[in-house]
């Protein structure tokens, strides 16, 4: 059988064609991904390496910590190429990808249950501590969900809300490596709390927006108002 063809065909077909012009060809996902991502990845190594923690090449040694810091790169990096594959009118990001970023994740966060940090005392407790690691994820975020979003702007997703959720999903893993390199509290509950629950917030709250800001390129139900030819 032919590949079914959305009803609505005709009137995305109209809404493309709405003041179309030349372009380049798009390079593909995983190459897009290294080109849009290697400035904020740049920085944030910066960063991070300018604010490493001073235990970190003995929490290395740790099999729990690296395999959690190497399975969260992997995530990011996944997301990432997701995110960029949402804004290709082409293709739609991959389910059993979309499972293998979430994995990766939860995979992550057993790790560090596996192992728990000890908790240090630190000045403020534990929600005055934990604030000034939100702020510095998010500020670490704001640069790569920016350019994520920018790419799905110049595409054109026709799964807004997925495209929106994992550009927030991979800008806050990215910021999460550079978090785990920086900051000394291994706390479990201090890490889920403030280190990776913000990654399932901005997702939600950049899928939200996704739907709003890119839906002019969604396939909905509406109907063309072309009509058919006899």
């Amino acid at each position: 059988m032919g590949m079914k063809i959305p009803r609505n065909h005709p009137h995305l077909v109209d809404r493309l064609a709405t003041g179309v012009r030349p372009v380049s060809r798009l390079h593909t996902p995983a190459v897009r991904a290294l080109a849009w991502m290697a400035l904020p990845a740049a920085l944030l190594a910066w960063v991070a390496a300018a604010h490493l923690r001073a235990d970190l090449a003995d929490r290395l040694r740790t099999p729990a910590f690296a395999l959690e810091l190497g399975l969260l790169a992997a995530g990011a990096g996944l997301s990432t190429w997701l995110a960029l594959s949402a804004a290709a009118p082409d293709r739609r990001p991959s389910r059993g990808a979309l499972w293998l970023a979430v994995s990766l994740v939860a995979v992550a966060c057993v790790a560090l249950l596996w192992e728990p940090g000890r908790a240090l005392p630190m000045a403020g407790g534990f929600g005055a501590v934990g604030v000034g690691c939100l702020e510095k994820t998010v500020a670490l975020a704001a640069l790569p969900w920016m350019l994520l979003v920018a790419a799905l702007w110049r595409g054109a997703p026709v799964t807004p809300p997925t495209g929106g959720a994992l550009a927030g999903a991979a800008a806050f893993l990215l910021a999460n490596v550079a978090m785990r390199v920086i900051c000394p509290n291994d706390a479990a509950l201090h890490v889920l709390t403030w280190h990776l629950l913000p990654v399932g917030v901005a997702s939600v709250l950049s899928g939200a927006l996704g739907a709003a800001w890119f839906g002019r390129w969604a396939l909905s139900a509406r109907p063309s108002q072309r009509q058919p030819s006899r």
